[in-house]
């Protein structure tokens, strides 16, 4: 049992920072100990025995020389999320928590962070926010939304000086809020403003109590943050409006990706020149959330059009405008939310086919996301099916069927 202890205790070291009050061993000791370990492999004749005692030197080299690195991959992505609606979050942030205090250098191998967290006091969660000096990522999910079905909570007000210290950490590029409610759009830009490096934004379900803040005069202070990135994913049309009108610190108005689950014509006007990838959610009916013709960037590069329903694909497809203008678009990907059989019909594959056909060949790749099939129907069908309905995609050298886990589909649907 102590040889046990002492082994998981080292494990859990790195070895660029030693322990208080403990030693490491050298290596001659440890070779020591492998040749004393078992008598056989003293006998240098038997080859049997001098591989072994090679593998052991090497598996003791190489144990060492792996802490450091293993942690690195091991803690790169923390998910303090529960999996199901009734778990508290409180557990999981005290155990990272503990080990963080008792493994302070754990904190600086975090990059990705996914946080839930209760609206009350938490001397945990500030401790967590405060031990990861090089956090790319952050994604806020308030305890609440998870349990009400999407219920909005305000901003914390007990964790607002952790989260805005962590906000302003120069390494952080990524920062996802969902179900956040601020007393207005000016009070989320203050929030932001403390993201200096911030290039990637995600918006879900955020709303303001008031919408009708008046619109501030030309600003000739440079803006702070200049987002490459923004989605905006189950906003309502006026708060979007807010947004565009008050946000001069942050600039939202050079965006080189957009992703968004409902048009705003304003901020695809504003970035009709610096677009080049383009996420279009489609998780209500076309013909409520998009026009019958879309202006697209003309310097689209990448166009991904993710369907709840895969009958809405060819739906979304018409509504495209001009794709033949679209001299600079290399990349089309489609995913779709529910399963397909391929006893159904697949005429909504044979229409999005036709409908891109007069673009496919300026394509450099064509990538389509499946749900898993059912068990009764093999992947082998699904994907000749596939490529019959599309003569003219799958002509391309670069032509995807991937069949994605629930969680990927998930993400891409932004559920």
């Amino acid at each position: 049992m102590p040889p046990r202890a002492r082994t998981k205790r080292r494990q859990l070291v790195s070895p660029d920072i030693p322990p208080r009050n403990s030693t490491q061993l050298p290596q001659e000791l440890i070779d020591t100990i492998i040749d004393e370990f078992d008598p056989s492999l003293d006998d240098d004749n038997d080859q049997v025995a001098s591989a072994n005692r090679k593998a052991l030197r090497s598996c003791a080299l190489v144990a060492r020389a792996f802490v450091r690195p293993s942690q690195m991959k091991l803690f790169a992505t923390v998910n303090l999320r529960p999996p199901y609606y009734y778990q508290s979050p409180d557990e999981r942030s005290r155990l990272f928590s503990k080990l963080l205090s008792s493994s302070p250098h754990v904190g600086q191998y975090v990059k990705n962070l996914v946080l839930s967290y209760r609206p009350a006091r938490s001397n945990s969660l500030g401790h967590i926010l405060l031990s990861l000096p090089k956090l790319e990522i952050l994604s806020l999910y308030p305890w609440g939304d998870y349990r009400r079905g999407n219920a909005i909570e305000p901003f914390p007000i007990y964790h607002r000086d952790s989260f805005l210290t962590v906000f302003s950490l120069p390494s952080l590029r990524r920062l996802a809020l969902r179900n956040q409610k601020f007393s207005d759009a000016l009070q989320l830009q203050s929030v932001l403003s403390n993201c200096a490096g911030l290039q990637d934004l995600v918006l879900h379900n955020i709303s303001f109590d008031d919408i009708s803040a008046a619109i501030p005069g030309t600003s000739t202070e440079p803006p702070r943050v200049a987002l490459k990135s923004l989605e905006f994913i189950s906003m309502e049309t006026d708060h979007l409006d807010a947004i565009f009108d008050l946000f001069t610190i942050v600039d939202v108005k050079h965006l080189r990706s957009f992703c968004c689950d409902r048009y705003h014509e304003r901020i695809f006007q504003a970035n009709a020149h610096s677009i080049q990838e383009l996420t279009l959610m489609i998780k209500d009916p076309p013909d409520i959330t998009y026009p019958e013709t879309l202006s697209l960037p003309m310097g689209l590069v990448r166009l991904n059009l993710n369907t709840r329903y895969h009958l809405w694909l060819p739906v979304i497809s018409r509504r495209l405008g001009n794709l033949a203008a679209l001299t600079s678009l290399r990349q089309v990907s489609f995913a779709v939310g529910d399963s397909i059989s391929v006893f159904g019909h697949f005429t909504f594959l044979s229409e999005t086919d036709s409908l891109f056909a007069e673009i496919y060949s300026r394509l450099d790749e064509i990538n389509i996301n499946l749900a898993k099939p059912s068990s009764y129907q093999s992947k082998t069908d699904v994907v000749r099916v596939v490529r019959e309905s599309m003569p003219t995609m799958r002509e391309k050298a670069v032509f995807n069927i991937a069949f994605v886990s629930s969680g990927t589909r998930t993400a891409l649907m932004r559920w």
